[in-house]
């Protein structure tokens, strides 16, 4: 059901960045990622979370209450969010993981650890 909403709100494969959030305080990041295909990516999150993978543990208690994704593409995006960094999808996506993570200590990804 996730999957074939996402098939729906994003009918243009391209590269984005994605932020997950809950409902609830979505001004709150759990989740910032990147991907060429953002729907291809997450359904190799699903399938990870699905089949137990150890690294999608700490996503369990999140998938229990309702949640959003903002999928942002790289050609919508008008700046970067540290003033003078690039804007590229891996750099936007290490500027917002390095200030998520410096706001927010529940980020379920950190810079420069594998993911």
């Amino acid at each position: 059901m996730i999957l074939a909403d996402l098939r729906t709100r994003l009918p243009r494969i391209q590269e984005s960045v994605y932020i997950l959030v809950q409902r609830s305080a979505p001004t709150i990041p759990l989740y910032i990622g990147r991907a060429t295909n953002p729907l291809s990516r997450w359904q190799s999150h699903l399938k990870g979370h699905r089949n137990g993978l150890p690294r999608y543990a700490r996503w369990t208690a999140f998938f229990e209450q309702p949640l959003d994704l903002f999928v942002v593409p790289v050609c919508e995006m008008y700046g970067p969010p540290i003033p003078f960094f690039p804007v590229t999808a891996g750099a936007v996506e290490s500027q917002l993981i390095s200030l998520g993570q410096d706001a927010y200590p529940g980020l379920l990804n950190r810079e420069g650890v594998g993911r």
